[in-house]
């Protein structure tokens, strides 16, 4: 009843031809994002749902099925997690880790070998290659993990705005950040092809800005 009955429009991997998007109402919806984990049977695969409004997200629901977690965001209410049986789930706070100390998680399907090179000079605690961007921004919300990196290079395939919208919300409304090495908060229906080129950076730490300064240093001569 919050939200008034408008036309929506519907934005996902199987109907991104259409470059168009009017309404200020926009569903983005990945039906499965982490379809070669899927295959694989990591478990780590999820259901990505978005609704946003001129462009900004503030209902999401990201749905983890191996870990029978349902994830929730809503504007003014923030993050939540309940498990099938109906239990919440406690969410990790905002920390202050060095890089030192932080565990990093990266894509195990589309792991670009420069970016190896370049967390060698940071010194991580730890780097984990894990599947479907969901699961792994629900891998910091439980405190499994403190920092995700994505990268894609100007010819590489990239992540699209329906593998970041839903992931997005989560982590903003538990006080994280998803940006570029900029510091820039990344955004949604940007571009006719929804791509997320370049780096971006996922963390709940507060010293987010610095450990994207460094991640800069570190990449810069490996990229």
């Amino acid at each position: 009843d919050n939200y008034p009955s408008q036309p929506w429009e519907l934005l996902s991997e199987e109907n991104k031809v259409n470059p168009t998007i009017c309404s200020d109402w926009v569903w983005i919806i990945d039906p499965l994002d982490g379809t070669k984990d899927l295959i694989q049977n990591t478990g780590e695969y999820a259901v990505h749902i978005a609704l946003t409004y001129r462009k900004k997200v503030v209902i999401s629901i990201v749905l983890i099925p191996s870990r029978d977690e349902i994830w929730f965001y809503q504007e003014g209410k923030g993050t939540w997690c309940e498990s099938l049986d109906g239990q919440n789930r406690s969410l990790v706070n905002t920390n202050s880790k060095s890089i030192e100390e932080i565990t990093i998680v990266t894509s195990r399907n589309h792991f670009h070998p420069e970016l190896a090179e370049g967390l060698k000079k940071i010194s991580p605690s730890k780097v984990l290659g894990m599947g479907s961007i969901g699961y792994k921004i629900t891998a910091i919300l439980r405190g499994e993990a403190d920092l995700y990196i994505s990268y894609s290079g100007p010819e590489d395939s990239s992540p699209k705005d329906w593998d970041f919208a839903a992931p997005f919300a989560l982590l903003k409304g538990n006080g994280g950040k998803i940006t570029d090495l900029n510091c820039s908060e990344i955004s949604f229906l940007k571009c006719k092809n929804y791509e997320q080129k370049g780096f971006i950076i996922a963390s709940i730490n507060n010293n987010h800005k610095d450990i994207c300064k460094k991640l800069t240093n570190a990449f810069k001569t490996s990229f």
